[in-house]
């Protein structure tokens, strides 16, 4: 991935703007560079982006520790840390990808009627689902 140009800032800007970064966190996964003193001082992004990138690094680690041993990872187990990596998304996610409303979402999450899991985020605990059920869901609503 390439950083833009407009993506790095000096930490002073980024601290006398961290509502707008927050802001543009909820919009974009779009990562930003702080500098202090000229330097990459540390990389802000996302939640959605941070679990994107951890969910990749456990890929790339189970896949190498595969390649180290073929014996230490099934096929099972690989498929499915390739699966879960894409279809645990929140509910903005959801709603962007599949044209659902965010209300929706959540009720059927509420209801049992899609899988759902929470985690900490920028502004409390959020609702993530299943991105591979929702299709199915949507179609009996119709």
């Amino acid at each position: 991935m390439r950083i833009r140009a407009d993506s790095v800032v000096p930490i002073n800007e980024f601290k006398a703007s961290a509502a707008s970064f927050v802001r543009q966190f909820a919009e974009s996964d779009e990562p930003v560079v702080v500098t202090h003193n000229g330097h990459p001082a540390f990389v802000a992004l996302s939640p959605t982006a941070f679990e994107t990138l951890v969910g990749t690094a456990a890929v790339v680690k189970a896949i190498a520790e595969g390649i180290a041993d073929p014996t230490a990872l099934s096929d099972v187990e690989l498929d499915e840390l390739l699966a879960e990596e894409e279809q645990w998304v929140t509910l903005r996610e959801a709603e962007a990808r599949m044209g659902i409303k965010i209300r929706t979402l959540r009720q059927w999450s509420i209801e049992g009627n899609v899988s759902r899991r929470t985690e900490n985020g920028l502004h409390g605990e959020q609702i993530l689902v299943n991105l591979a059920e929702l299709p199915e869901r949507r179609d009996r609503s119709a």
